[in-house]
């Protein structure tokens, strides 16, 4: 689909791209060190221990609705890869790796409004991380960007 929306473009190759984001996010975590690190470890580690398909069922909800917000870079690469002849996933490679911060923004808007409808105990334990949340979240964009180019 020429003209298709991020969302429809990640879709197209669903299984695929949910075990290429299953791997991201756990590249992501072994990388991370010190006490913070050991602390994302210990809660992926708990929740993977009561439900092992735990990551693989956040990603299958979290794709789509990351997909819609990330829907502004994504035209601004369609548009930048038609006027230089360059690919979408050279530009949203690009994308998500210089401006990592407007990336987190949008992902971080999904995520806290999913949470505000959740129980109080998530609540409370995502506004313990949420803090530091946006930091980590920048630092994985250009390994989530190098993720998602093979897919647009």
């Amino acid at each position: 689909m020429p003209n298709a929306s991020l969302q429809e473009k990640l879709a197209e190759q669903h299984d695929a791209v949910v075990s290429a984001c299953e791997e991201l996010v756990q590249r992501q975590v072994q990388q991370k060190r010190g006490l913070t690190g050991a602390g994302i470890k210990a809660a992926l580690k708990v929740a993977t221990a009561v439900r092992p398909s735990f990551v693989r069922e956040v990603v299958i909800r979290l794709v789509p609705e990351f997909a819609k917000a990330l829907q502004p870079q994504f035209e601004r690469c369609t548009e930048r890869a038609t006027a230089t002849g360059g690919t979408v996933g050279d530009a949203f490679r690009e994308e998500l790796s210089s401006r990592p911060g407007e990336a987190a923004d949008a992902l971080l808007g999904v995520t806290d409004a999913r949470v505000a409808a959740a129980a109080p105990t998530v609540r409370k334990a995502y506004d313990r991380l949420r803090g530091s949340a946006k930091t980590h979240v920048e630092a994985a964009m250009p390994d989530a960007g190098a993720t998602l180019a093979r897919f647009v």
